[in-house]
């Protein structure tokens, strides 16, 4: 429930309220119990000093991913789930870092990719803009009746909406933080993510 949840005085404006699913600073080195890994070809998932580092593996000849899978299903409706970008994969790169609640049949995301930060469902584009890793520092999925909104942030405090769009029928949705490529990269680079529903 919201009104349980805790806010922390790094950054007063910033608050949790409304907030879903897990609650993470990544401190403790491990992803149990919230957390499920995977990964698909050579990448690495790790969990270290703070942050969650996802690193697809460069001139990979397939397909590479790493990912975060909260390991309950949860829904969004009326609610919201943020994340602090501390790094994005290299964005001169087909290399991927994304946001995504849902799952393969239904989705709500945002992904940066060659250097365009997008906010999309299965079912198309919701909006997109040249990404900045200062202005799009924190990530946000939020659902308001019937409505899905993409939104970025300065602070984790002030959200700017990337895009919005009508809200897909999910079914056993989870949160998910990713990172790979579609093909062989030389320099993928890495995605590191910290504060999931918390304040800085």
């Amino acid at each position: 429930m919201a009104d349980a949840r805790i806010t922390f005085d790094g950054n007063p404006a910033c608050d949790v309220a409304g907030t879903v699913g897990p609650i993470d600073d990544f401190e403790d080195g491990d992803a149990t119990p919230q957390w499920s890994v995977a990964t698909t070809g050579p990448a690495l998932a790790i969990e270290a000093s703070g942050v969650v580092t996802l690193e697809p593996k460069a001139n990979a000849i397939e397909t590479t991913s790493a990912a975060y899978s909260s390991d309950s299903n949860f829904t969004i409706a009326g609610g919201r789930l943020f994340v602090e970008v501390v790094d994005a994969t290299n964005e001169t790169t087909d290399a991927f870092t994304r946001l995504r609640y849902g799952n393969g049949s239904a989705f709500v995301e945002i992904e940066q990719q060659a250097g365009t930060i997008t906010a999309r469902t299965k079912d198309g584009t919701l909006g997109s803009a040249p990404y900045d890793p200062a202005l799009h520092a924190w990530w946000q999925l939020r659902e308001s009746v019937g409505t899905v909104f993409g939104e970025v942030s300065v602070d984790g405090a002030t959200w700017v909406i990337l895009g919005s769009g009508p809200s897909p029928a999910f079914n056993n949705p989870r949160a998910i933080l990713s990172a790979g490529t579609g093909a062989s990269t030389a320099t993928p680079g890495a995605a590191q993510f910290d504060n999931f529903n918390r304040c800085p």
